[in-house]
């Protein structure tokens, strides 16, 4: 003979069928109980909760019973104690199928819950709207976040809901079936477990930000990172990969509008993300950046806009089809007239004329973002590698001025620092080895990703053509050998900042005395791999 306990439930019931007779229902936002409350209803399921859910659900015509009832201790410190006792934990934690189990709950009192419904104090709200201290520590959930790991832990035989969306198939399972299957507790307790993990970083992540300490510290033991999904993506770099937009506390709010156009893609956002930074570095200039497959292939400084515009697409027209276009000022309908002459995937802004908006809209494809590039904050930056992932600074460089650069043949007269800024931005945004070349505000010669620094030089060099005479060009790292200053020398480079740091610096140096090259070493490298 089977034996039953008080508690209604046998010691060797089956597992994988518990019927929900019994549910606690903690939430924040009361928002969406409606259809749960119905199957409780339909069902007979006795909720146990809290303050204003409780009022809520009893409203709705649920049987509930106060978690102050089942605990036998009022709601304590301002409600900072609650639902932490052992008679609600333990009607969550208990073992169905343990005869040891449901003989301590018999012995005590303790009812088992089969169902916990929990929407957490809302900490990410009151971050994000700069809540003081005091306020934003009251809305660290405890009790919340100890029910979840609770109910989840023990998805053997309970189900836990911590999202709005699931109300619905929990609700239908309820009123159909009076259970919930073991392969849906087995998901809900996955979600449960994301969600109070993300919910805890979220918390460290504020809190070391609140405490002026770093976010990531980059000798930390452990890093938990909270991600939230944006949007799912068509796909990722190519048609065959799955890709998301997930957005991160890393990431210093930087406020983006789409004003036109389709889904953003992968690529697209890569490239935009390049378009940005290199305005970042340009933004007390009238600036334009135009990449492509996140590369530059031109960026121009300009009195207006539509010159800068103008002038970055000269640098090279062909690569510019299909590129996306970043600008440090607003476009005026002038520039977005230029702009339309062909496709172009995106353009970035912070802000349009109405006469620019309504030329830009009669491009149907083209996407129209408007952001402020000033705004754009330094970030940790993160890379998956098959051995782990690597983090480090992430940190906009900007030029050093021309005069603290040690100038180690000639000096900087005759050398427009335009030309020099415009080089420098696109070394810093091209991949290693990368050689950029500027004249007259633009740049007039590219190259970047070459496995050895002489290629990189001769590729820039045969692109500006005759534009290298009198020009400027900026090295992404030091030069091994004089050979790549012998090449500049011959097609008439004037000035050359690099880095250094080789072993051959002295001969590289007196390679560009004896061709007459000015020659600047900032001492700062900008690898990008």
């Amino acid at each position: 003979m089977i034996a039953q306990l008080q508690s209604g439930y046998t010691i060797d019931q089956e597992v994988n069928g518990l019927g929900v007779k019994r549910a606690l229902v903690s939430t924040w936002d009361k928002s969406g109980l409606e259809e749960l409350a119905s199957s409780f209803r339909e069902r007979d399921v006795e909720v146990i909760s809290t303050g204003g859910t409780a009022k809520v659900l009893r409203g709705m015509g649920c049987t509930v019973v106060e978690v102050e009832s089942v605990s036998g201790f009022p709601s304590l410190f301002g409600g900072r104690v609650k639902t932490l006792h052992p008679a609600v934990m333990g009607a969550i934690l208990m073992r169905r199928d343990s005869k040891e189990d449901l003989s301590e709950a018999d012995a005590h009192g303790i009812k088992p819950v089969d169902l916990v419904v929990v929407d957490l104090y809302p900490f990410e709200a009151a971050s994000a709207s700069g809540s003081p201290l005091e306020e934003l520590v009251e809305k660290i959930d405890v009790g919340g976040v100890t029910l979840i790991r609770a109910a989840a832990k023990n998805f053997a035989s309970v189900a836990v809901v911590v999202d709005k969306a699931d109300y619905p198939k929990v609700a239908q399972l309820i009123r159909e079936r009076g259970e919930i299957p073991l392969e849906v507790r087995r998901g809900l307790a996955v979600k449960a477990f994301r969600r109070s993990s993300f919910y805890d970083a979220l918390i460290g992540f504020e809190l070391a930000r609140r405490f002026e300490e770093e976010v990531i510290p980059l000798s930390a033991a452990e890093i938990s990172l909270p991600l939230s999904l944006v949007s799912a993506l068509r796909y990722g770099e190519n048609p065959h990969q799955r890709a998301s937009l997930f957005s991160s506390p890393l990431n210093p709010p930087l406020r983006v509008e789409k004003l036109q156009g389709k889904e953003l893609s992968y690529n697209n956002l890569l490239d935009l993300e390049s378009a940005l930074v290199g305005c970042h570095l340009l933004r007390e200039r009238c600036a334009c950046v135009i990449i492509k497959h996140n590369q530059p292939c031109g960026i121009a400084v300009g009195t207006t806009p539509k010159e800068a515009y103008a002038r970055a697409v000269e640098a090279d027209p062909v690569s510019a089809f299909g590129g996306v276009v970043g600008f440090t000022r607003a476009v005026d309908g002038e520039t977005a007239e230029e702009v339309t002459k062909s496709f172009k995937e995106a353009v970035v802004a912070p802000d349009y004329s109405s006469e620019a908006l309504s030329i830009l809209r009669g491009r149907e494809r083209l996407s129209i973002l408007r952001a402020d590039p000033k705004d754009l904050r330094s970030r940790p930056s993160l890379r998956n590698t098959v051995f782990g992932i690597l983090v480090q600074e992430e940190r906009e460089t900007p030029m050093p001025a021309l005069t603290s650069m040690r100038w180690v043949s000639g000096d900087p007269q005759g050398l427009d620092e335009e030309s020099a800024d415009v080089a420098w931005v696109a070394s810093y945004l091209l991949k290693s080895n990368a050689v950029a070349i500027a004249k007259g505000g633009r740049t007039v010669g590219l190259c970047g990703g070459q496995p050895n620094r002489v290629s990189a030089v001769a590729i820039a060099l045969q692109r500006a053509g005759e534009l290298a005479r009198g020009s400027v060009m900026v090295s992404d790292g030091f030069f091994p050998f004089p050979d790549s200053i012998e090449l500049a020398a011959d097609s008439g480079v004037s000035f050359v900042i690099q880095p250094g740091g080789s072993v051959r610096d002295e001969e590289v140096i007196e390679a560009a005395r004896a061709r007459g090259v000015a020659m600047a070493i900032t001492g700062i490298r900008l690898f990008r791999h």
